[in-house]
């Protein structure tokens, strides 16, 4: 990890939640490397912001707890 603030934070977060996103079953977008999909969950990160859209409220619970 890196410490906040500096030029490389932004790009070690981003790797450090995509591995972590890609080794619990999402999918990330060949178009928008900043979009993850898997069964019903769509997680769209921009910067620093995330963005969590769920068919039901169980499955975004879910991967809400995992992180």
């Amino acid at each position: 990890m890196s410490l906040y603030g500096l030029r490389q934070a932004g790009f070690n977060w981003f790797s450090f939640l995509t591995k972590f996103l890609l080794e619990n079953g999402f999918t990330q977008s060949y178009v928008e490397p900043c979009l993850f999909y898997s069964n019903g969950i769509v997680i769209l990160i921009y910067v620093h912001d995330t963005l969590f859209i769920a068919k039901n409220q169980s499955s975004l619970s879910d991967i809400l707890s995992a992180l």
